[in-house]
């Protein structure tokens, strides 16, 4: 897949509140968010891969 078929399967699937299945579809099992230095957590705070 290249970005763009991505990133209309990622809006496709956000439209119909599958999240989940965009994550476990689209998402690396070892993707990291990193939330930044002094902001707020987030509703998960750092995380790491797809668990």
């Amino acid at each position: 897949m290249n970005t763009e078929q991505i990133a209309k399967r990622l809006v496709e699937l956000c439209r119909k509140g599958e999240y989940e299945q965009a994550q476990r579809e689209l998402y690396a099992q070892d993707a990291v968010s990193i939330e930044m230095p002094g902001s707020p957590a987030g509703a998960l705070g750092d995380a790491k891969g797809l668990e």
